[in-house]
């Protein structure tokens, strides 16, 4: 096979992403079947995705890369948000984390409190509390196989729906615009909705990297949000009025 067939792709998919087997196919004069084979050695490398008859790379805005590596990402502004967001725990309270890095970040840090309570639908999140003796309860469902590291579905839905929350830490994968945050798994989002919903303060965690582009799944606004925790003044990076923005904290 042509050594430079998989250049050719990926400074294809670089333009536009993502492109289906037949696009690909067209424009490089290629059988789809040639285009198919060089597409599973470029997915079995880690440089492209596909899903649902088409290909992007996975350095898009639509690929959601492993926990572990998306832990290490931004982790300078990760930390100083957290510092920002710990500000916001008491003793006793109950608090939910979602299955985020950003989330993950605070959970190493709750040792610190007394008499606290975590619900989380974060695998390697929940694996934290516990190594700390934090009291921390699993929302149950089913494990999502996205690189997410979190449980979703019905059964998590229901958990958090019977729970009430001091505070909810959240994240999105981008927020346009408009301020609409979104993310690529739509299941994530319905358990983030419900934690949003039956906690009294909600606390968006997001830095800079993730503003002005969107994805998939709309999860809410950033104008329903209570506080956002980020390192540059949204208010400049999104076309709403600031009367209409939440308390935004900016770390420094």
């Amino acid at each position: 096979m042509n050594k430079n067939l998989g250049t050719l792709i990926v400074n294809l998919l670089k333009e536009k992403s993502p492109l289906s087997v037949e696009e690909i196919a067209s424009k490089i004069y290629v059988s789809e079947s040639t285009v198919r084979r060089k597409l599973t050695v470029l997915q079995d490398a880690g440089v492209v995705t596909r899903s649902y008859g088409k290909a992007f790379l996975n350095d898009s805005k639509h690929f959601m890369p492993a926990f572990d590596i998306r832990k290490t990402e931004n982790s300078t502004e990760k930390k100083k948000i957290t510092f920002e967001a710990l500000k916001l725990i008491k003793d006793g309270y109950t608090v939910f984390l979602d299955a985020s890095t950003s989330a993950h970040y605070i959970a190493q840090y709750l040792s610190e409190f007394n008499n606290l309570t975590v619900i989380t639908n974060g695998v390697d999140t929940l694996s934290t509390l516990a190594s700390m003796h934090v009291t921390a309860y699993s929302t149950g469902g089913k494990v999502c196989h996205d690189n997410s590291s979190a449980l979703v579905g019905l059964n998590a839905v229901n958990f958090i729906d019977k729970i009430h929350a001091a505070v909810c830490f959240f994240s999105t994968m981008c927020i346009d615009r408009n301020g609409n945050c979104y993310d690529i798994s739509d299941e994530e989002n319905e358990v983030r909705r419900i934690m949003i919903k039956n906690a009294n303060k909600s606390v968006l965690l997001c830095d800079s990297s993730k503003f002005g582009f969107a994805t998939t799944f709309k999860l809410t606004n950033v104008k329903d949000v209570d506080i956002l925790i980020t390192d540059k003044d949204l208010s400049n990076e999104v076309d709403i009025p600031k009367n209409q923005l939440p308390e935004i904290i900016v770390c420094g």
